[in-house]
């Protein structure tokens, strides 16, 4: 799931909390009009997102998780051929455990929030190699090394390429 389909959807449980867009509106200092074209699909970027949390009072990267009161939103969201456009919640949970020992491995400091690539290596490694085959966590960190130098070469970042080589 991306950050715009959870951004959207906390967005809409924030504005039911706030018992409608101009509420809420006011309450970020934005316009109903703009709340509205979030509510319709307009993406929220990550300016915006910091924006709308501090001044809620709620923490860094808050928008970027979803919240238990979004769930409802995701059940009317979007399907990606004959799935729901939402993750296995436990291979989810995996996956974040994953990375976390994945940098903890390689003697990196990460904060709460994972970096999304890092994230979503780790899930389509846990995707992949766990479905009873017998792998094992050096095989999940091998996957994972090599989707993270893939990702690196693709976006051209050498600098990251050789570090996900490194570990």
């Amino acid at each position: 799931m991306d950050n715009k389909t959870v951004r959207k959807a906390n967005v809409e449980m924030l504005v039911r909390e706030h018992e409608g867009p101009t509420a809420f509106g006011k309450a970020i200092d934005r316009e109903q009009v703009q709340v509205s074209q979030w509510l319709g699909g307009k993406p929220i970027g990550d300016r915006l997102a910091r924006h709308i949390e501090e001044k809620l009072g709620k923490p860094r990267g808050w928008l970027d998780v979803l919240q238990p009161g979004a769930q409802g939103a995701l059940e009317t969201a979007p399907l990606q051929g004959s799935h729901l456009a939402r993750p296995d919640f436990t291979k989810l949970s995996e996956a974040v455990y994953l990375a976390q020992q994945f940098l903890q491995i390689l003697g990196k400091q990460h904060d709460d929030l994972l970096p999304p690539e890092l994230l979503e290596a780790a899930y389509e490694a846990v995707e992949t190699l766990s479905d009873g085959d017998g792998s094992n966590v050096v095989d999940l960190m091998k996957f994972m090394t090599r989707r993270m130098q893939e990702r690196a070469v693709d976006s051209g970042d050498t600098e990251k390429a050789d570090a996900a080589r490194a570990g």
